[in-house]
């Protein structure tokens, strides 16, 4: 057998452990159930903690390789490492992936409510970008936040201290740097941030403070003003929408950008109903095959915000070289979400 094609079974072997995974989440973001998702994630672990795939990707690393086939190696090893270094890290893992679990549940399940009625995120969005009333709007802000209690009551705190045990133990002095090492990151990244904020803040709030002036006719801009006030600064974002049509809509800004999305097996869940999640996301189940965008529209022109950055994401992830090449383990998280945010900023 190739060199090589060791590291590639492994890699296979994976991938196709992982689509059950996503199909599961796919599932349950979606409607609701969950037919396994634990048990699915275990299977993935069990592959990751394989002492026989771990002997390989060592032995393979002491090979002579070419530079791309060694950075196809080093990468598997970054995957598998974090579980051959100690029983008290894989322990730590298994317990913070359980309560992220259980969290994301509770994220989805949650609904908000104003004045003891249920309603939905879009409507809650609708009233902060449109509400010309400012204690409508106010309520709609902190309806947003009832969802914080049971997301602590349930585990929320837990998992800010675990990530911290976790990465200690795992050689960095908290959880963000250890991040920033996984993605090959300089951990000194973000270092200066609160100096970098705290040289634009007065700026940034007199600038605020200006525009509310100007549109609201107030000398002080609320948490609750800020999307009624973008509004009111390009009113074309509230314009009533068929969004039956998104998909031709999305379609044709890409193919001005040379990239024809009908060439992708791209699937679209994007209207509200019970039991779904009510935020954004997207699903690679299988890349070059199958590809799923949840999102959460009514009739909006705004709303084809979070449409055309899933799609950047989705055409990212079909144009990676490879079906299992294991060269698209080492793409920055950074790098793709700029890929989606270019799309989506076309959106203004």
């Amino acid at each position: 057998m190739d060199k090589i094609t060791k590291a590639i079974n492994i890699g296979k072997k994976l991938d196709k452990t992982s689509k059950k995974f996503s199909e599961l989440n796919w599932v349950k973001y979606t409607a609701g159930y969950d037919f396994g998702i634990e048990k699915s994630y275990d299977k993935i672990i069990n592959i990751l903690k394989s002492k026989k795939n771990y002997e390989v990707i060592n032995e393979l690393l002491q090979k002579d390789l070419s530079p791309l086939d060694r950075r196809r190696v080093d990468l598997l090893k970054k995957g598998f490492e974090p579980y051959h270094l100690s029983e008290e890290l894989n322990e730590l893992d298994k317990r913070i992936q359980q309560v992220t679990m259980k969290l994301s549940g509770v994220n989805n399940k949650h609904r908000n409510k104003i004045d003891g009625e249920e309603i939905s995120l879009v409507e809650i969005f609708r009233i902060l970008r449109e509400d010309d009333s400012k204690a409508n709007r106010k309520k709609a802000f902190h309806a947003l936040s009832q969802v914080n209690k049971p997301l602590v009551d349930n585990g929320f705190i837990e998992l800010v201290n675990l990530r911290k045990e976790y990465a200690k133990l795992a050689g960095s002095n908290n959880f963000v740097e250890y991040k920033l090492k996984e993605s090959e990151l300089d951990f000194n990244t973000f270092n200066t941030w609160k100096d970098d904020v705290r040289s634009m803040a007065d700026k940034l709030k007199k600038t605020r403070n200006e525009y509310a002036v100007k549109y609201l006719k107030t000398p002080k801009l609320e948490p609750w003003d800020n999307n009624y006030l973008n509004s009111k600064i390009a009113p074309l974002m509230n314009t009533e929408v068929d969004m039956t049509e998104y998909y031709k809509h999305i379609k044709d800004l890409y193919l001005k950008f040379g990239f024809d999305i009908s060439k992708n097996n791209v699937t679209y869940d994007i209207f509200p109903r019970k039991n779904k999640s009510e935020w954004g996301y997207l699903f690679t189940i299988d890349p070059k095959v199958d590809i799923r965008v949840l999102a959460n529209v009514q009739n909006r022109y705004n709303e084809f915000d979070v449409l055309l950055h899933e799609t950047g994401h989705a055409l990212h992830d079909f144009s990676l070289k490879g079906k299992n090449d294991l060269l698209n383990d080492g793409i920055s998280n950074i790098i793709a979400e700029g890929f989606a945010d270019f799309f989506s900023d076309y959106l203004f």
